[in-house]
C-alpha cells in the first residue's frame, strides 16, 4: 500500500482502499492486511463473529460460490440463505481450481460431499467429479500442483493418469 492509502497490488494498483472492498465477492473477504494496519468492513466483523459467509451481491459468480463453499468448510462457517450459488457442470473451470486448493487443504472430499448436497452432481465420488472436471478443461496447464494434488492424481485410474500427462508433461516426473 502506498503512503497515500491507495493499494499497491497489481489487480488494484493505485485504487482506494474502498475501490478495493467493494469488489470482494463475499463479506469475510473484506479484509485487507499490510505491514502496518489491518482494514476491515463492519459487515466483515459482523459475520466473522456470527460465523456466516454473506454475499455482496445477490448472486455470485462460479468463481465467488466455490471460494464460498470452500471458506465454510475452512473456517467451519454457514452459508447465509441469501446466497445464490451458482454452478454449471459444463463449465466447471473456477470449481477445478478451487477443488484443487480444497485438495491442499486436505478437504477433498468434504469441498465434493458440499457441492454434491448443493448442486445434486450426478459424479459418483470425489475421482469421477474431479476427471470431469480436469477433462473439460483439459487444455489448461497445471504447472504448480503441490505434493497433495500429486498424491490425489496417483489414486486415479492408469489410463485417466496417462491422459492427464499429455496435457501437462510436467506431471510425469512427479508420478
Amino acid at each position: 500500500m502506498t503512503k497515500d492509502g491507495y493499494i499497491d497490488d497489481l489487480r488494484y494498483e493505485g485504487k482506494s482502499i474502498d475501490h478495493y472492498m467493494k469488489y470482494r465477492d463475499n463479506t469475510l473477504n473484506e479484509v485487507l492486511l499490510n505491514k502496518e494496519n489491518l482494514y476491515f468492513t463492519r459487515r466483515a466483523l459482523r459475520d466473522y463473529k456470527k460465523e456466516v459467509i454473506n454475499p455482496k451481491r445477490n448472486e455470485l459468480s462460479d468463481r465467488g460460490s466455490a471460494r464460498s463453499l470452500l471458506f465454510s468448510l475452512r473456517y467451519g462457517n454457514k452459508i447465509s440463505n441469501e446466497i445464490s450459488l451458482e454452478y454449471d457442470d459444463n463449465e466447471t473451470f473456477e470449481y477445478l481450481v478451487v477443488f484443487i486448493k480444497a485438495i491442499e487443504m486436505d478437504l477433498e472430499e468434504e469441498f465434493y460431499q458440499l457441492c454434491k448436497e448443493k448442486f445434486n452432481l450426478k459424479h459418483q465420488n470425489v475421482y469421477k467429479w474431479f476427471i470431469h472436471m480436469f477433462f473439460q478443461n483439459e487444455t489448461i496447464r497445471f504447472n504448480n500442483f503441490n505434493s497433495a494434488t500429486i498424491d490425489f492424481i496417483r489414486k486415479l485410474p492408469n489410463n485417466v493418469i496417462s491422459q492427464i500427462e499429455i496435457h501437462n508433461p510436467k506431471i510425469e516426473t512427479l508420478l
